[in-house]
């Protein structure tokens, strides 16, 4: 009877292991410095493409709409007018606070080997959804906004450049420590 033996050496498999290992702790480690660094670029981006305004409302173009419902119109009209920013003119002025307000929240949360990065893109601003047109507990665009040429936040070419260039921004910074845990 004839045995064969084969004898294998565990070295390789054990330094591919450590190597294996190791990798993963330092991709583990690079993915809290990768949301930093996606905040930071995506919010330049966000503040660059969201900030612009719209020109200022022409009391000729029509009356301001806050709503499609005749009922609902008529009393946030006068809670608009009751309510309204004061101003030295009697007009409303625009400070252009919610442009500027445009930001990004990046979280990156590693668990082995798998590393969850979420970027959101937000209007923090009291008033966001209803010029925006984003629902935040349970309100909706107005519809002069959308008729003077705000953006949307769902459905506007900045909007889906922002996106886009936050996708590139998120795939350039994994590559990023991807490459330096490599090293």
């Amino acid at each position: 009877m004839t045995f064969v033996v084969i004898a294998i050496d565990k070295k390789p498999f054990i330094t591919l292991e450590d190597d294996i290992n190791a990798y993963t702790a330092d991709m583990i480690q690079g993915v809290g410095k990768v949301a930093d660094n996606i905040q930071a670029r995506t919010n330049a981006v966000a503040k660059a493409r969201l900030s612009a305004y719209p020109p200022p409302w022409q009391s000729k173009q029509s009356k301001f709409k806050w709503s499609k419902n005749a009922k609902k119109n008529a009393k946030a009209r006068r809670w608009w007018f009751a309510n309204r920013p004061e101003s030295s003119t009697g007009y409303y002025i625009r400070t252009g606070a919610t442009g500027r307000a445009w930001k990004t929240e990046a979280t990156a949360k590693a668990a082995g080997a798998i590393a969850n990065i979420a970027v959101n893109i937000i209007n923090p601003t009291e008033g966001a959804s209803y010029v925006y047109g984003y629902e935040r507990d349970g309100w909706q665009r107005v519809p002069s906004h959308e008729t003077t040429g705000w953006l949307s936040a769902f459905n506007s070419p900045e909007m889906t450049a922002t996106f886009e260039d936050t996708f590139e921004i998120i795939l350039d910074e994994v590559n990023d420590v991807a490459m330096e845990a490599t090293l």
